[in-house]
């Protein structure tokens, strides 16, 4: 089981240290991770209970969430390329999807503007 725990804390280090990039292929993700492709699913879906993209995705969301309640930023898109998201619209369509709100109505609601 250690091994097993280790395994995942690299993945979780990985996308933590990774939030800025746009998305990897599992291919590319499971080789910086040293391990195959159907190692890392299985890994992340025992032990997330979700793909890796699923939370790769979620940990993003979370990362612009943080960035939107900051008050660093005044533009979701700022946001959506700090996450790694290049298209500010497929971004805005996840955010919403995610948390019932548009990105730039939660900036508004989150910085009082």
């Amino acid at each position: 089981m250690l091994i097993q725990y280790n395994r995942i804390q690299i993945f979780l280090e990985y996308v933590a240290q990774n939030i800025t990039r746009s998305i990897p292929t599992a291919e590319a993700m499971a080789k910086e991770l040293y391990m195959s492709r159907s190692t890392l699913f299985r890994l992340v879906d025992r032990e997330l209970g979700m793909s890796p993209f699923q939370y790769i995705r979620q940990a993003k969301l979370e990362k612009a969430k943080e960035l939107l309640i900051s008050g660093k930023y005044n533009r979701f898109r700022d946001i959506s390329e700090e996450v790694g998201y290049a298209r500010a619209d497929y971004f805005a369509m996840l955010f919403k999807e995610a948390y019932a709100i548009e990105p730039n109505d939660y900036l508004k609601t989150s910085t009082g503007i």
